[in-house]
């Protein structure tokens, strides 16, 4: 069997450690660098491409040693809906979709926030309305979605504001 990319020995102890303190862990893609470029990892896609990538992402999880993941989150939430059934089949509970999170047989809609990334124009305007979109979006039920970088750079201070509103 390919063994995938592989998981930095410090990287799987922070997630380690973040489990322990009550966390649930996701895979979030395999590589995370889109086949075309940028980090949407499916983008284009057929779904026995992203069912193998997956999987590979599962094996290195394994390989680590890593508890079970709670669900599977693609990078940049881009996902052929045709690979919902191969994800669930390889064994992942839940599948963010962005605007939800779809489990077997249903999906619950809650829109996730997060920071656009990067630091060009669209990526400030997005950035400065995430206050905005809490609100507009609070109704159903908002989830944050954070990467590590997005507590800095330019949409630092908008997902502080969004954080502070929920906490």
């Amino acid at each position: 069997m390919e063994k995938g990319a592989g998981l930095p020995g410090d990287f799987v102890g922070r997630l380690l450690e973040m489990h322990q303190a009550g966390h649930p862990l996701w895979i979030h893609g395999w590589t995370h660098r889109g086949d075309r470029g940028g980090e949407a990892e499916f983008s284009g896609m057929d779904p026995v491409r992203v069912a193998d990538r997956a999987r590979r992402a599962l094996l290195d999880w394994q390989d680590a040693g890593l508890p079970e993941p709670e669900g599977f989150c693609p990078p940049s939430w881009n996902l052929p809906r045709g690979s919902l059934p191969a994800l669930f089949k390889l064994g992942f509970r839940q599948v963010d979709l962005r605007l939800g999170v779809a489990r077997p047989g249903a999906t619950e809609w809650s829109p996730a926030l997060s920071t656009w990334g990067g630091n060009g124009p669209v990526a400030t305007l997005w950035d400065r309305t995430l206050p905005l979109q809490k609100r507009i979006l609070s109704p159903f039920g908002v989830r944050v979605a954070l990467h590590p970088q997005d507590m800095s750079g330019t949409g630092r201070r908008s997902m502080e504001m969004v954080l502070a509103t929920l906490l």
